[in-house]
């Protein structure tokens, strides 16, 4: 049973569970991956992938903050003259990667209704089948169970910690060998049956 973990397949929205959006950590911005995650075909991964010695701030909080909290216009916002700045020089924004004023105005515009939806309705997850179009919060679980934030869902995270809500749907798009050899050890059961056990108990046991 040692090594069954890796029969169980890496897909993304297979893997759910809801957690503390304050317990998702900022460890690696996107190009600081290793390249050979990107395309690990099982959903237990080894190496150091979850091991740095950085601590991000939360990606895109003081964006939100700026807009949502301090009730700035959000042409006047730092992101904001950024994206133009990047514009004028480039022709087109980083991240987002927009071509247009335009573009950009329509992007806060965006913004803002997200953030009025998530104000007045809560989180609202979306269902498997939208996941392959417009993916969720995506969050990588390593060897000693820190939830490492990865690839898509930054904006309704932000906007999850400065709205306050106490737990997020997350998907899990990877986890380090070494957890679920913990996760194995704890509930005493097959490596996939163990997995689920411990995603499903992730929030209430960190609480």
């Amino acid at each position: 049973m040692l090594f069954d973990y890796l029969r169980i397949k890496r897909r993304y929205g297979l893997w759910t569970t809801e957690m503390d959006p304050t317990r998702i950590v900022y460890r690696r911005r996107k190009d600081e991956w290793p390249a050979y995650v990107k395309h690990w075909p099982f959903l237990a991964c080894p190496g150091a992938w979850d091991l740095s010695d950085n601590e991000y701030a939360p990606f895109r909080l003081r964006q939100m903050q700026e807009l949502f909290e301090e009730n700035l216009p959000y042409q006047e916002t730092a992101f904001y003259r950024r994206m133009v700045d990047e514009l004028e020089r480039n022709g087109v924004t980083h991240a987002p990667k927009l071509a247009s004023r335009t573009a950009v105005d329509a992007y806060f515009s965006r913004l803002e209704n997200l953030y009025k939806s998530m104000r007045d309705h809560g989180f609202q997850a979306r269902p498997p089948q939208q996941l392959r179009q417009e993916r969720e919060i995506t969050v990588r679980i390593g060897r000693d169970g820190t939830a490492i934030k990865s690839g898509e869902g930054t904006h309704r995270l932000a906007l999850a910690l400065l709205l306050g809500f106490e737990k997020v749907p997350v998907v899990v798009d990877l986890v380090h060998t070494q957890w679920v050899k913990a996760c194995i050890r704890r509930f005493g059961e097959a490596p996939l049956r163990s997995v689920r056990l411990e995603l499903e108990s992730y929030l209430t046991d960190r609480e």
